[in-house]
């Protein structure tokens, strides 16, 4: 069940539509940022919790994703973040 609600959540564009609406404005965004990737990175980071709901015990599966969603996109920042800077460090 939780595979199919993914699935209908990215075929309808409303997880990428959320996604993109939280996107951090331009000054805030690392060089070369990506919208694109951005939104499949957070999706990623998604998956594994949106996989653990359980309809028995919260009934709002929109509330559920809403209540990680800050914390998913600040772990993409993060990651983001150090991958650019150990590139400028090889440099």
């Amino acid at each position: 069940k939780a595979d199919q609600a993914i699935g209908d959540l990215f075929g309808n564009n409303t997880l990428q539509g959320l996604i993109e609406s939280k996107i951090p404005p331009p000054s805030q965004q690392p060089p070369g940022f990506s919208k694109d990737d951005f939104v499949q990175a957070t999706v990623t980071e998604l998956i594994p919790h949106i996989r653990n709901f359980n309809p028995e015990v919260n009934n709002s599966l929109s509330g559920w994703i809403n209540s990680q969603l800050s914390n998913k996109i600040g772990n993409v920042l993060k990651k983001v973040k150090q991958v650019l800077k150990m590139f400028l460090k090889q440099m």
